[in-house]
């Protein structure tokens, strides 16, 4: 089993494109190993914003985000050695193979590259007959794959993942299910956002929106 010891916490975060109209107000949360954390709530509510905000992809407007790990707190600057992002609007480098993006995404993020990770993704997301095949000539669906092979191109504490199950056939849903399960059950924490029930059903811990407006 593996074992972490981590706590992820914001504290009264809000986000404000104008300085007047908070898209999501004074969210605080905590986040330990294990947890899988659903954050709901109607369109346009925001989710997408938060779950960024959190994953450190844009900035909150004000209110605190911290992370510790073993009993010592990330730099924020570091936090994205220790996140995952998956989103159907995550761009990809459409003219690369696989191979090639997971090689650059690496690069990208200051970890090593790790050949036998990628394989065994590649694998387990069903893309291995297509490693050779420039992204381009992937289905909708085969791109969400993709991205999530590169949000697990290395260990990580927690997941953020965007309607996570987004363009993806009953196959690929139960991968996705499968994998949600498995992190969990070693201690990775997930926070998902949805209004999916079958995503819901993942998760133990629910957070509302729209009680944040």
């Amino acid at each position: 089993m593996i074992m972490r010891d981590f706590l992820f916490k914001t504290d009264s975060i809000a986000k404000s494109y104008t300085g007047k109209n908070f898209i999501y107000n004074n969210f605080s949360i905590e986040i330990r190993p294990g947890d899988v954390i659903a954050i709901t709530g109607e369109n346009g509510s925001g989710k997408s914003t938060l779950l960024k905000t959190m994953a450190g992809i844009i900035n909150a407007s004000r209110g605190k985000i911290n992370f510790t790990k073993n009993g010592t707190e990330i730099v924020q600057d570091e936090h994205n050695l220790h996140f995952g992002f998956v989103a159907p609007y995550v761009n990809l480098y459409e003219e690369f193979t696989p191979l090639e993006q997971f090689e650059i995404f690496c690069k990208l993020k200051g970890i090593s590259i790790d050949i036998e990770i990628f394989e065994n993704l590649m694998l387990e997301f069903n893309l291995h007959k297509h490693a050779h095949k420039e992204i381009r000539n992937f289905s909708s669906g085969m791109k969400q794959r993709m991205k999530f092979i590169l949000a697990l191109a290395h260990d990580t504490d927690l997941l953020f993942l965007d309607e996570p199950t987004s363009n993806l056939d009953t196959a690929g849903i139960e991968i996705v299910g499968e994998l949600i399960k498995r992190k969990s059950s070693q201690a990775c924490g997930i926070v998902i956002a949805t209004n999916e029930d079958r995503e819901k059903r993942l998760c133990n811990a629910f957070f509302d929106l729209m009680d944040y407006q």
